[in-house]
């Protein structure tokens, strides 16, 4: 879990500044909003414009456009050396120098206990008690166990950006375990965030001598050179952190930044590939793969292709007629297009385009879950010889498609998040690609609006007697507006069109319905009367399905649509509710005696023979106040007579007594 959340929590200590003089000042030309800053509210003005009118060729392609406005990210992150997200004076104020000590295990350890005893007077004094409380006895825990529970702590208290809780619990994890490199390279990170490097780099030389090929450990130790302005020593490690962990995407796109502050562009975009497509989801992994130029000046680039571009719009038309669209629903022929709509619309032709890709993908996950889950089905489908064997099958099917099953189906929903992310972005990239055209486009449009606009002021002028100079004056300031429009509608539109598609952030994407049926696992719950009528010997054995309490439960109900008498054979409790819509109850069970509830929910019939449920309520008892979820669904044995096949339940437990006060809710 560590290396996990290692890459993560430093993809700020990445962006660190080559304490070159000659950059000490480049910074202030980004500080369009003057705060005194340079940072992440700066780009989003130059990209709000949509790139017209800046101010430096950033990505060398011999344009100030869009693409150099995103290349300010990259620039934020060679810039800002002190790891704060934003590049001021500070960034190049003069450093020491610093340098990895020997191993030396006697200054480790009064080290530990300092920074312990220190991180302990932030925190409660019985810390140690509640890390353990909901534990078995850590008495009879290994050392190797207590060590896991202080580094989940430790993870837990990062997590919550508690730092000084994070300290004491490696600092706790380590003298556990005085062999735990893990523990004492976790300890050094905290201590080194907290702008102690020194301490965090005598921990670093010993954490690297228990455990050399440790890609955290690298990594914070590259970290605390680079923000002394020692590049080169940080290129080092980071190097290692690559070589030692090669799956991690946030250790190439560090290595990536290293080598952007030593000169070395090819290598930074080899890294920054990598990163991309180890983590698609990654934003600025895919942007600085993007914007950075291995060589400067970067080679020409590809000529638009407009031809293409063309084909798959007349493409699309012909889609639309077959599918049904009439001549006026029908987008204008593009040669009949001014323009300005020609600018317009190529946004709207890719994204056409991709999004029937994305439809396509998005299917092939969704029909690939249904596979995987039909197939599991099997294992667990009923073989219709005894009830009870079914039931055993049946029952633990249930259990693999609320556990293992949901979970295959949030891997598909992210997994196709992060390709309908990259996907998106790709777009988005795409639809910048084209950003001199859209230019030509508005510059041809603002001429034939200025030329139009020109001949009707003549007109209305003409029997007007005005100067050569007003006439000047005039036709410069037509020319002037229909330019200023024109780069407005035809140029800047697609290009933050373009710019929203390239921001696009990772999101689990919800799978659409597939085109394979998928088996219905409650089907047995329902054919099992049946079966026992109709398959000789299936029920002889006196068995009743015992389902999960957790999702059903033998309820009988009699049922007069506002008034309703509930009891359940197996917990012994009466429930008498009252209303539609707005509920009031009364209930009685052997366990809680007498309570009330109050609450909201439905109730609907379908085809006579089946009742649907669902509500949330408040119950009082002597047990104290609960908050429930749920959702029923009955049989209707004869009028308003019910007997429940599906009683999902979800309670959510307050426990508000006199004797305890109310908690967060919890399941």
């Amino acid at each position: 879990m560590l290396a996990v959340l290692l890459p993560i929590l430093p993809s700020i200590a990445v962006l660190h500044a080559n304490p070159d003089p000659l950059t000490n000042n480049e910074w202030r030309i980004y500080d369009v909003n003057g705060d005194g800053k340079f940072d992440v509210s700066d780009i989003n003005e130059f990209v709000g414009r949509g790139g017209i009118g800046f101010i430096n060729d950033l990505d060398s392609d011999g344009n100030k456009d869009l693409t150099d406005a995103f290349a300010l990210y990259v620039k934020l992150s060679v810039l800002d050396r002190n790891c704060d997200e934003s590049v001021d004076d500070s960034d190049f104020t003069p450093i020491k120098p610093v340098q990895l000590p020997e191993p030396d295990a006697a200054a480790v350890w009064p080290l530990v206990s300092r920074i312990v005893a220190k991180a302990l007077t932030t925190l409660p004094p019985d810390i140690e008690n509640q890390v353990f409380r909901s534990l078995p006895d850590s008495r009879t825990m290994t050392v190797t166990e207590k060590e896991y529970i202080y580094q989940e702590t430790g993870i837990s208290a990062l997590l919550q950006l508690n730092l000084e809780g994070a300290q004491w619990a490696y600092g706790r994890a380590f003298q556990t375990n005085n062999r735990s490199a893990s523990a004492l390279g976790s300890l050094a990170f905290t201590i080194a965030v907290d702008n102690r490097h020194q301490e965090a780099l005598t921990l670093l030389a010993y954490a690297r001598e228990l455990f050399r090929e440790s890609g955290a450990t690298s990594t914070t130790t590259g970290w605390i050179f680079a923000r002394h302005g020692q590049n080169h020593e940080a290129l080092t490690y980071y190097q290692e952190a690559v070589a030692f962990a090669p799956k991690i995407a946030q250790y190439h796109f560090n290595l990536g930044i290293a080598y952007l502050r030593v000169g070395s562009n090819k290598e930074a975009c080899k890294e920054f590939g990598i990163a991309n497509e180890l983590d698609p989801g990654d934003f600025k992994a895919f942007l600085f793969k993007y914007v950075v130029p291995e060589v400067i000046p970067p080679p020409s680039k590809t000529p638009i292709d407009l031809v293409s571009l063309k084909k798959e719009y007349e493409l699309q038309i012909s889609n639309l007629r077959e599918s049904g669209a009439t001549d006026d629903e029908l987008p204008t022929p593009w040669n009949e297009c001014s323009a300005c709509e020609q600018a317009q619309k190529i946004p709207e032709i890719l994204e056409r385009k991709y999004n029937d890709k994305i439809q396509q993908i998005a299917m092939s996950y969704a029909d690939e879950l249904a596979e995987k889950m039909n197939s599991a089905a099997l294992g667990y489908a009923p073989l219709w010889k005894k009830s009870r064997e079914d039931y055993l099958r049946w029952d633990a099917g249930i259990k693999w498609f609320t556990t293992t099953g949901r979970s295959l189906k949030l891997d598909a929903e992210i997994a196709l998040g992060n390709v309908t992310s990259s996907l998106a972005r790709t777009m988005g990239r795409e639809i910048i690609s084209y950003g001199e055209f859209y230019m030509e486009c508005a510059l041809k449009q603002a001429k034939a609006d200025a030329d139009q606009g020109y001949k009707e002021f003549l007109s209305r002028t003409r029997d007007t007697p005005l100067t050569a100079e007003s006439y000047a004056e005039t036709k410069a300031d037509i020319y002037q507006s229909a330019y200023e429009e024109a780069i407005k509608q035809c140029y800047l539109s697609p290009m933050q069109a373009g710019a929203l598609y390239l921001e696009t952030k990772n999101e689990p994407e919800a799978l659409p319905i597939s085109n394979i049926k998928v088996y219905d696992f409650y089907y047995w719950i329902f054919a099992w009367p049946g079966a026992c009528v109709n398959i000789q010997g299936y029920c002889e054995e006196d068995f009743e399905p015992n389902t999960p309490s957790t999702m059903f439960d033998n309820t009988f109900t009699l049922d007069l649509i506002l008034v309703s008498l509930e009891y359940n054979t197996s917990t012994g409790e009466w429930e008498f509710r009252v209303g539609q819509g707005i509920i009031l109850g009364a209930t009685w069970s052997p366990k809680s005696g007498f309570g009330v509830q109050f609450g909201v929910g439905a109730h609907t019939t379908f085809f006579g023979i089946n009742n649907f449920e669902a509500g949330a309520y408040l119950e009082g008892n002597s047990e104290g106040l609960t908050a429930h979820l749920e959702g029923s669904a009955s049989t209707v044995l004869g009028p308003g007579l019910e007997k429940d096949i599906v009683n999902h339940v979800v309670q959510l437990e307050l426990v508000c007594t006199a004797m305890e006060p109310c908690p967060l809710p919890r399941e």
